[in-house]
């Protein structure tokens, strides 16, 4: 027992002169929570004992002597929920069980190695903490180190046991060097990812800010797009630096920006953080900014391969959507059963046309289908632009009498829901889930956003939706 309080002790002490060091406030809050946890695992040690538990003024004695205002602690205390800023898993869960003490030791003897991981793990985009990285890291090198060593001795046991355990001791290097790399990579990806949406991204951001909507309700309204998943991460860090840790939003932008890994995005977001702090109109610059990298993008030389690889990114997200038919089983079954066939009573040579064939027969229903759902999507984009357009006019859904082809039957059931008097917000999401459209869902979800903002409801669906036609019609382009 005295064991554990002391580790927990000097582990607080520790953390305590990271804490005096430390200079971002968000870092602060998080080693704070951290000191919390310690002094927690000294709590359950007594109370396991049915001795005493630390009360509240031995606390405040111990956090006087480390230099921690306890406000500062029982801030940390109401922002607990920083635990949401990252993923948890039960492998590391299981990682940080087996091998925290020695992570700590590693971070304490190694702090240059530490930062440089914690920044490339905000660059990268992964949510999990540093310490658990490295926890999952020492933990997978160790098991490939033993189950490699282990299946080595068996393989080689005629020859060498030394082979054996240096087939154990090559794998955990190679795990080491893979969990050293991938976050280096992720933010390779990540920065590849941002640049392309770019134009877009400042596109759907003005969409947002022509409806009237400004500050911190404009980045809640961008984490509802259902595309440029890059950027999710980052509204979602300025807008848990408000809520959360209580900075201002310039302060909120510029801390966001210091970890993306796009130059194009970090820069927009410093320029976002200087017009807001200077109290300029973010709308105008947002506006004369989309048009400027429009004209751009349209000009842009090889938008011909640019547009064939992302039909084809569109065209994977249409087959991700599609569900399983027993026209697929069938085609499969005839398709084996060709090949079977083919492979017992077929000599003559033909065996490749065959087997191109029966592919594909089993392909067939698939492709069809896909093409058919791209088509369908397509069109209901096409015909949902109109519709909104016509409600921007109208501004209400009982003026709707018009009819949109392959939309039609979901904008019929969303004003007969408005009618018998179903709230107007649900009846949208209702319609957008109907229609099972990545557009319309994402356009529909960042109006209703909007809407809780303050903003016309109707009009933002109509700038929104523009937007994301523009992203369309340009991306598609091939």
């Amino acid at each position: 027992m005295s064991e554990q309080i002391k580790d927990a002790a000097n582990n607080i002490i520790r953390i305590g002169d990271k804490f005096e060091k430390e200079t971002f406030r968000y870092r602060k809050l998080f080693l704070l929570n951290q000191i919390l946890l310690e002094i927690e695992k000294i709590e359950n040690v007594f109370a396991k004992k049915k001795e005493h538990t630390v009360s509240w003024t031995e606390r405040k004695r111990l956090l006087r002597e480390l230099r921690i205002d306890p406000v500062h602690l029982e801030e940390a205390m109401e922002h607990k929920d920083i635990k949401e800023f990252y993923n948890g898993s039960m492998y590391g869960k299981i990682a940080n069980f087996f091998f925290e003490p020695i992570t700590k030791k590693v971070m304490h003897i190694f702090p240059q190695f530490t930062d440089r991981m914690h920044q490339q793990l905000m660059s990268s985009g992964m949510q999990i903490l540093s310490n658990t990285y490295l926890s999952m890291l020492l933990f997978t090198s160790f098991l490939l180190l033993f189950v490699g060593s282990s299946l080595g001795v068996v393989i080689f046991y005629a020859t060498s046991y030394a082979a054996g355990f240096f087939l154990g001791f090559v794998l955990a290097i190679i795990s080491m060097l893979a969990f050293s790399l991938y976050p280096v990579y992720a933010t390779m990806q990540r920065k590849k990812d941002l640049k392309k949406e770019y134009p877009f991204i400042v596109t759907h951001l003005a969409a947002i800010a022509s409806t009237d909507i400004r500050s911190l309700p404009m980045f809640k309204a961008l984490m509802k797009t259902k595309y440029s998943k890059s950027i999710l991460l980052d509204a979602n860090r300025v807008v848990n630096y408000v809520t959360i840790f209580g900075y201002s939003l310039p302060d909120s932008l510029k801390m966001t920006a210091a970890n993306v890994p796009a130059k194009e995005i970090c820069d927009l977001l410093i320029e976002l953080a200087q017009k807001i702090d200077a109290g300029e109109d973010v709308k105008s610059y947002l506006n004369r900014k989309a048009r400027t990298l429009i004209a751009k993008y349209r000009t842009k030389k090889a938008q011909k391969v640019l547009g064939y690889t992302n039909a084809y990114r569109e065209t994977a997200t249409v087959m991700k959507q599609l569900h399983f038919k027993g026209i697929y089983g069938l085609a499969i079954l005839i398709a084996t059963s060709i090949i079977v066939l083919d492979i017992l009573y077929l000599t003559n040579g033909i065996f490749l046309p065959v087997l191109i064939g029966a592919v594909c027969i089993g392909w067939s229903p698939v492709v069809i289908d896909t093409y058919r759902s791209f088509e369908k999507n397509r069109k209901m984009e096409v015909e949902f632009f109109h519709f909104v357009h016509d409600l921007k006019k109208t501004q209400s859904l009982l003026k709707i009498t018009k009819t949109y082809g392959t939309l039609d039957h979901y904008v019929k059931k969303l004003i007969n829901q408005y009618r018998i008097s179903i709230p107007l917000e649900q009846a949208m999401e209702t319609f957008a889930l109907d229609t099972e459209n990545m557009l319309i869902q994402g356009a529909v979800a960042t109006a209703l956003e909007t809407k809780k903002h303050g903003a016309n409801i109707f009009d933002a669906l109509d700038q929104v939706t523009t937007s994301k036609m523009t992203r369309h019609v340009l991306i598609l382009r091939v």
